[in-house]
């Protein structure tokens, strides 16, 4: 028995039709969705929320890329100093 063997086996909390493969299932169709909706449905309400979400979910990627770079390049004091 080796030691990634022994223990008890850990949940990863991911469902286990979500595998690998099945995130890549589960993305295509949200994807083939996406794409389709406007066909299926004329309502421009929800063709306008959708649109809206999609560009405030690019926004918010930008912002978390953005603010990552400027946290690791270490400029400025990350630490209080005390006075004593």
């Amino acid at each position: 028995m080796t030691t990634a063997e022994a223990g008890p086996k850990r949940r990863t909390g991911v469902p286990g039709f979500l595998t690998a493969h099945g995130w890549r299932v589960v993305v295509g169709l949200a994807l083939v969705a996406l794409v389709l909706y406007p066909v299926v449905s004329d309502n421009l309400y929800y063709q306008n929320m959708i649109i809206l979400s999609l560009l405030l979910a690019i926004m918010g990627s930008g912002w978390n890329i953005i603010s990552g770079k400027a946290r690791s390049s270490g400029s400025g004091r990350t630490r209080r100093h005390s006075s004593r």
